[in-house]
């Protein structure tokens, strides 16, 4: 008899309340060298640098936005 392997995982949700952005620029937030604004400072690497730490971990992490409301980060991370 096959057993179902359970897992458990570990969801961080981080909320800031900066500038924001449209949605639909969400997957470019995530490339290395990329700002979605030119009136901040900054590299463009750190949500890069985050992300692939997240997917090397095995984990899976979001970014959601709105404009003037800012943004919120969902980090999905394997308890092991």
């Amino acid at each position: 008899m096959g057993g179902k392997e359970t897992r458990n995982f570990f969801w961080f949700s981080f909320r800031d309340n900066g500038t924001g952005f449209d949605q639909k620029y969400a997957e470019e937030a995530f490339k290395m060298f990329q700002r979605l604004t030119v009136t901040k400072t900054g590299t463009g690497i750190g949500l890069s640098l985050c992300k692939r730490i997240v997917e090397n971990h095995g984990g899976y992490m979001t970014v959601n936005g709105l404009v003037g409301e800012g943004m919120t980060f969902k980090i999905l991370l394997a308890a092991e």
